[in-house]
């Protein structure tokens, strides 16, 4: 093999998609009942002489009449239809002439952007680890890595190929946006699924910069935080992994907070434009490494020669730390696994 820049990975504690932040989460009742989901329902119009009547309950946090012309919306002449609740139900009579479209805001449960997310999941998750460890262990503890990472911060989705209904959201986001920006963000939120106007496009930079400013300063950050000052690399593999710009948000923005951006590269292919994305994030944001987590379902035909070629690949389009994919405990059933083979040195005495 050629002499590559590998980096001797003793202990990877890598980090499931989803268990760690979901242990937290039911840990911290507090995040357990946490609003940081908004659901907004664009689906209603009234037409002009009619009476719109909604029951309220605690979840919903605006109801909001909007002037329409065919399928556009105007943000002028919109009507506060909380201002308009008799007897725990919204009852308001449509001026004649001239038909409302209407959004209803409603929060749901969701810990993404709690002030303390990335805080209780470093003292919940990572930093047992170096509490449980002795002195010799904890020597041979030099990465982590994040796998397939799910985060409510879709802007589309790759299924249904339409924008979000359900979007991030704080208990304080309605204040910190307008600390932020200066303005309310509650009743302009149609703008991030339709037209209202001219302050579409603003209104949905807006509420995206401001969302994934929350997200680095409450979750991101944190965890990088504590993995730069142990000296520590944080290397992932995320989804879209770099096809997907707005996975996160901000893609760049979101992978930046690794020390070790990365990707998979799947089968035999190469993934050259995954793997540019990722060296590109390591390159503008000066990080140490460019992971490759490869080659996740080769199968079990895979040679050396092979693995040899893809490194070298890999290696020309910037990746310099390699971690070959799966290590399975026992491979009872190892012809079907999901993801072959098993790259690893396996002990003669492992099940």
């Amino acid at each position: 093999m050629r002499n590559y820049d590998f980096q001797e990975v003793q202990n990877d504690f890598s980090a499931p998609p989803e268990p760690y932040p979901e242990e937290t989460r039911k840990l911290l009742p507090a995040m357990k009942s946490y609003q940081g989901s908004l659901e907004i329902d664009c689906s209603g119009s009234i037409n002009g002489g009619q009476h719109f009547i909604k029951d309220v309950n605690k979840e919903m946090v605006g109801a909001w009449a909007y002037p329409k012309e065919k399928e556009h919306w105007h943000f002028s002449g919109k009507v506060n239809l909380l201002k308009h609740v008799k007897d725990g139900r919204i009852d308001w009579c449509c001026p004649k002439g001239q038909d409302y479209g209407i959004a209803v805001m409603t929060v749901q449960q969701g810990a993404m952007l709690h002030p303390e997310h990335g805080e209780q999941l470093v003292s919940h998750y990572f930093q047992r680890f170096e509490d449980r460890l002795d002195a010799d262990a904890r020597k041979g503890m030099n990465c982590f890595f994040q796998d397939e990472l799910h985060l409510p911060l879709e802007v589309y989705s790759q299924k249904t190929h339409t924008l979000k209904t359900q979007i991030v959201w704080a208990e304080d986001f309605q204040s910190q946006f307008k600390k932020r920006k200066g303005y309310d963000i509650l009743p302009e939120l149609p703008a991030l699924l339709r037209s209202i106007g001219s302050r579409t496009h603003k209104v949905r930079l807006d509420y995206y910069d401001v969302a994934l400013s929350l997200a680095e300063e409450r979750y991101f950050k944190p965890l990088y935080n504590w993995h730069n000052s142990r000296g520590l690399l944080y290397g992932c593999d995320n989804w879209g992994r770099g096809l997907e710009p707005l996975r996160y948000i901000d893609y760049f923005r979101a992978i930046r907070w690794f020390s070790a951006p990365g990707n998979d590269a799947p089968r035999e292919g190469t993934a050259l434009i995954q793997t540019k994305v990722s060296s590109s994030v390591s390159h503008l944001y000066q990080r140490p490494r460019t992971w490759l987590e490869a080659f996740h379902s080769i199968g079990w035909n895979a040679r050396p020669d092979m693995l040899t070629q893809q490194f070298d690949r890999h290696y020309v389009l910037g990746a310099n730390l390699f971690c070959l994919h799966g290590l399975y405990y026992t491979l009872n059933g190892g012809y079907w696994e999901w993801a072959p083979p098993c790259f690893h040195f396996r002990m003669p005495y492992w099940p």
